[in-house]
């Protein structure tokens, strides 16, 4: 097995992959991304239909198997990528009927862009907000999209335990 040999200067939400495992960093350490992660993707927008802004463009209900974990990553994905501006998402987290933000930095989607992947500003999850529990509802917020809209929105979400 190889030695590992993380990034000296990581940047929030970087990813290390070495033996097979993944490592994302989180601002402070790096975590294991292969242990106990548990992934959900939400279907926003259908595939032929524009993205446009507004608070609710999809839900999930957390299940108690996702209870007491906390979101690690995040990601999102149109099918057909917009024009000029970006496509903003937010993820909230509902419990006892009250929203809050889970990033601190939202998710873009930079123009002729189709992932978060490749945006000039990484996501950051809010410490402060990043925990779910069983029945806690997760929302999807549009806060922007690009001018000429995009088609297709897709969101991918990985919880882990701390």
């Amino acid at each position: 097995m190889a030695a590992l040999n993380f990034p000296t200067s990581p940047t929030v939400n970087d990813i290390y992959t070495a033996n097979s495992v993944s490592y994302l960093w989180n601002g402070t350490v790096w975590k294991n991304l292969t242990n106990g992660v548990k992934s959900i993707q939400l279907t926003a927008f259908d595939y032929t239909t524009d993205v446009s802004t507004g608070d609710g463009a999809a839900y999930f209900v957390i299940p108690s198997s996702l209870n007491g974990m906390n979101l690690v990553s995040c990601a999102a994905y149109v099918i057909t990528a917009g024009t000029t501006g970006t496509t903003d998402v937010q993820v909230a987290r509902v419990r006892s009927s009250t929203p809050v933000d889970m990033l601190s930095t939202k998710l873009t989607i930079d123009s002729t862009e189709i992932g978060t992947d490749t945006a000039a500003t990484a996501a950051v999850i809010n410490g402060s907000n990043d925990d779910v529990a069983t029945h806690d509802r997760i929302r999807i917020d549009v806060d922007a999209t690009s001018t000429t809209k995009a088609k297709g929105l897709i969101v991918v979400l990985n919880f882990q335990l701390p």
